[in-house]
């Protein structure tokens, strides 16, 4: 096979790193370092808060713990009850997109493996 032949399809050329520096060169242009420093900056300020959420509460636990002893259970529950619906629409989109590539791996339409729910539409 000649190396041309074996190459990624065009659609698996964009990366998640190429097109955010592409992105970062469209729209920051020149100034894209300051971009960069800007970001960074960001980034070690939510360290800081973070590191301040630890200091504050020594019992392990994240965002439910915190909010938990910061505002009272209220919304603490608000919060946990948030985390748990995101995990699980997360978990469904990812499930519905890995069985078009299992039914593309067997030769059947997308459709084939689905569970159809005329009920919930």
């Amino acid at each position: 096979m000649a190396p041309a032949e074996m190459s990624a399809p065009a659609e698996y050329d964009e990366g998640a790193g190429k097109a955010a520096a592409t992105e970062a060169h469209d729209h920051a242009g020149p100034a894209i370092v300051l971009s960069y420093v800007a970001s960074g900056l960001s980034a070690m300020l939510s360290v800081c808060c973070y590191t301040e959420f630890v200091v504050e509460i020594p019992a392990a636990g994240g965002s439910f713990a915190y909010l938990r002893v910061e505002l009272g259970d209220a919304a603490a529950f608000i919060a946990a009850a948030n985390l748990i619906l995101e995990s699980v629409i997360g978990t469904a989109a990812v499930a519905r997109s890995w069985m078009s590539y299992l039914a593309s791996l067997i030769n059947k339409p997308a459709s084939t493996l689905r569970i159809h729910a005329p009920g919930l539409a």
